[in-house]
């Protein structure tokens, strides 16, 4: 018997398109590029598991990319990735059991 429902979100659940954080994030880099050098940062590991603050992680991008956002620039280009829903996946997690207890799992 199935107790619980647990889901990625990215990727998953909802669309993830990076070349859209790309532009917001105003970098000039070429999207695997960008994923590359990103992915190797210490601190983007740390808080892809809620060990640093998104204020921190914020500071190093700056540092990093000689950027000028602000925070709120910043978390709305980033976000900016999250594209809306995959493709019938509303219509498959409305199917399931309002008694299954559902929970997201995101990094």
């Amino acid at each position: 018997m199935i107790k619980l429902l647990c889901l990625d979100l990215g990727g998953i659940v909802v669309d993830v398109r990076w070349e859209r954080s790309l532009k917001d994030l105003e970098l000039k880099l070429k999207l695997e590029e960008a994923r590359t050098q990103v992915g190797q940062w210490d601190v983007f590991l740390d808080f892809e598991r809620g060990s640093v603050s998104p204020e921190q992680f914020h500071r190093h991008f700056q540092k990093k990319f000689d950027s000028v956002l602000d925070m709120a620039k910043f978390t709305m280009g980033w976000n900016a990735c999250l594209a809306g829903p995959l493709p019938g996946v509303e219509a498959l997690l409305a199917r399931l059991p309002a008694s299954l207890p559902l929970y997201a799992l995101s990094n």
